[in-house]
C-alpha cells in the first residue's frame, strides 16, 4: 500500500507537471498569434484515501487550464479599437476634401478675385467691349472652377460608397466566421472535453475585429458561444446563425449607398443607429464633411449669383435696355423617399431661395405627419420651425428656403417624405445667362 501510494502520488505529480510544461510550451508557441490569451494550469489535490482511520494524501491532478483573461480590459480594448477605426476612417476621407479645398488649382479664391476685379473694371468703364468680355470670361472661368470642385467632391462620394461596400463585406465575413466558431464551441461544450480555450480566443478575436468595423453589443451564453447585436439591439449573430448586412441604395438618393440589415423579408436601414467603428466614420464623414462641403460650395454660388443678378437687373445694356439675369441659377434638389404612398406621382415640393444669407450647409427632410408637414434637419435630427401655409402664395419659410407643397395631395394615413438638398447641386447646374 505504502509503495503503491508513493508511486501513484509521484506519477500524478509527473503527469500534472507534464501538462503544465505542455501548457507553457503552448503559450510560447503562440506568443505571436493574434488574439491568443495566455493559459495557466491550475492544480488540485486528489481525493484523500482512508487508511487505518487516517486520511492519506492521494496526489495531484489538473483541475482546469484557465485563460488569463480580463473581461473589463477586453471591453475597453474593443471600445478603444472601434473609436480608433472610426477616427482613422473619418480622417483619411476628410483629408481628401481638405486637400481639394487647399489646392490653388482647384480652390475658388483666385477665380472669385478675378471675377470681382473684372466686375469692377466694367463698373468703371461700362462702354469698354474688352472689359465686358473679360467679365464674361472670368464669370465662365469661375463657374468652370465651381463645377470642377463639384465633380471632385462627387468622385470622393463614389469612393465613400466603395469604402462602405468593402467594410460591409468584411463584416459579413467576420460574422460568418464567428457563427462557425460558435458552432464549434457548442459542440465542444456538449462533448464534455473541457474548456475550449483556443476557440474562446478565436471568438474574442473575431468580436474585436467586428467591433472595429461596427459598434456592437454581445451576450455570452453558458456554453461559451456568443450573440452579437448591432445598432439598436438588432441581432447580427445568434449562435451559429447570421443576418446579412448590405450597402444598399439610399431610400432617397439612389446614387448614395446606405447601411442596411436583412430581416428575413427584406432590408432596412440602420445607418442612423450606428455610433462607432469604421462604418460610422464613413457615414459621419458623409454627413458632417462631404455634405457640408457640397452645400457650402453651392451656397457660395447661390449668394454670388442671386446678389449679382439683383444688381445686374438694375442696370442697362449698351442699347439702353433693362438688364436681366447674369447667371442662370441652379436650385435646390428635391428627392422623394422610395416608400412614399404614391410612387407613380411625380409631384414634389417646389423649393426655392427666400434668403440666401440664411441658408445653411445642412440637408433636410420634409415629412408628412398625417395632418401637417414637418421639416427636420437630417444631420442633427432637430425639427426646424416653419412659417407660412405651404401654398404657392404663402410658401413655408425656414432656414432661407421657401417650400410650396401645393401640388401634393396628402391625407391621413399617407406617407410622404422628401430629401431637400438646398445647394448641393447648384455649382453643377448654374450657367451664364448671357
Amino acid at each position: 500500500m505504502a509503495v503503491n501510494g508513493i508511486l501513484s502520488n509521484a506519477v500524478s505529480g509527473l503527469l500534472a507537471s507534464r501538462q503544465a510544461m505542455n501548457t507553457v510550451s503552448h503559450n510560447v508557441a503562440n506568443v505571436n498569434t493574434a488574439g491568443y490569451t495566455r493559459q495557466r494550469v491550475e492544480l488540485s489535490s486528489r481525493n484523500a484515501l482512508s487508511s487505518n482511520n487516517l486520511s492519506v494524501g492521494n496526489g495531484v491532478f489538473v483541475s482546469r487550464i484557465r485563460r488569463i483573461y480580463d473581461t473589463a480590459l477586453q471591453t475597453q480594448i474593443q471600445t478603444s479599437g472601434a473609436a480608433q477605426q472610426r477616427y482613422d476612417s473619418l480622417a483619411s476621407l476628410a483629408s481628401g476634401v481638405d486637400n481639394l479645398m487647399a489646392e490653388s488649382s482647384s480652390g475658388m479664391g483666385s477665380s472669385l478675385q478675378s471675377f470681382f476685379a473684372a466686375a469692377s473694371s466694367v463698373s468703371n468703364n461700362p462702354a469698354s467691349g474688352t472689359d465686358r468680355q473679360l467679365l464674361l470670361d472670368s464669370a465662365g472661368s469661375l463657374l468652370n472652377r465651381a463645377q470642377s470642385v463639384y465633380s471632385r467632391l462627387t468622385e470622393i462620394e463614389r469612393g465613400t460608397n466603395s469604402r462602405l461596400t468593402t467594410a460591409v463585406q468584411s463584416i459579413n465575413q467576420l460574422a460568418s466566421n464567428l457563427a462557425g466558431v460558435n458552432r464549434a464551441i457548442s459542440r465542444a461544450a456538449a462533448s464534455v472535453r473541457g474548456t475550449p480555450n483556443d476557440l474562446y480566443d478565436q471568438r474574442d478575436q473575431l468580436i474585436l475585429d467586428l467591433s472595429k468595423k461596427i459598434d456592437l453589443s454581445t451576450v455570452l451564453h453558458s456554453d461559451g458561444s456568443v450573440n452579437v447585436y448591432v445598432g439598436k439591439g438588432e441581432s447580427l449573430v445568434i449562435g451559429d446563425k447570421t443576418r446579412s448586412l448590405r450597402a444598399g441604395k439610399d431610400r432617397y438618393d439612389g446614387r448614395r449607398l446606405d447601411l442596411q440589415l436583412g430581416d428575413g423579408v427584406g432590408y432596412h436601414s440602420i445607418s442612423n443607429s450606428i455610433k462607432n467603428g469604421e462604418v460610422y466614420g464613413i457615414l459621419q464623414f458623409r454627413s458632417e464633411v462631404l455634405d457640408p462641403a457640397l452645400n457650402g460650395l453651392g451656397r457660395v454660388v447661390v449668394s454670388l449669383g442671386l446678389n449679382f443678378n439683383a444688381q445686374h437687373r438694375l442696370g442697362q445694356d449698351l442699347k439702353g435696355r433693362p438688364g436681366g439675369d447674369f447667371f442662370a441659377m441652379g436650385g435646390p434638389e428635391v428627392l422623394p423617399k422610395n416608400t412614399n404612398t404614391s410612387l407613380a406621382t411625380t409631384a414634389v415640393p417646389v423649393v426655392g431661395y427666400a434668403d440666401a444669407q440664411a441658408l445653411t450647409t445642412d440637408n433636410y427632410l420634409l415629412n408628412w405627419q398625417g395632418a401637417t408637414w414637418q421639416l427636420m434637419n437630417r444631420r442633427t435630427g432637430q425639427i426646424v420651425p416653419m412659417t407660412g401655409a405651404g401654398t404657392t402664395a404663402s410658401p413655408f419659410l425656414a432656414d432661407g428656403l421657401s417650400i410650396s407643397v401645393a401640388g401634393i395631395t396628402a391625407g391621413v394615413g399617407d406617407q410622404y417624405s422628401f430629401l431637400i438638398r438646398p445647394t448641393a447641386v447648384v455649382a453643377r447646374d448654374t450657367r451664364l445667362a448671357l
